[in-house]
């Protein structure tokens, strides 16, 4: 299930964006995808101390199309739990 996670997390990254307040968070987010690749559930399992980070996160997880579950997955669904971060860099202008 390794694959599907992976593109899982590309698809739901080209959906989010993280509020430009935010410095430096982290959040991880479970998901529940039925075998037609259904978004049944999303929660923060560990949120970040930023709101906006988390809703950010969360509304990318809920506009994100999801693929059908590989055949290999005999499950009805899985839940998949995965780690987002965000680092931004200040710039210094020493003029």
């Amino acid at each position: 299930i390794g694959p599907y996670a992976d593109s899982t997390r590309r698809s739901i990254k080209g959906n989010w964006y993280p509020p430009a307040a935010s410095f430096e968070n982290t959040a991880i987010i479970i998901l529940t995808i039925n075998k037609d690749g259904q978004l049944e559930n999303c929660y923060l399992s560990s949120p970040s101390p930023d709101e906006g980070f988390n809703e950010s996160l969360i509304n990318a997880a809920r506009k994100t199309k999801y693929a059908p579950l590989p055949d290999e997955v005999k499950e009805d669904k899985v839940d998949l739990d995965m780690e987002f971060s965000m680092k931004r860099r200040t710039i210094l202008n020493n003029n």
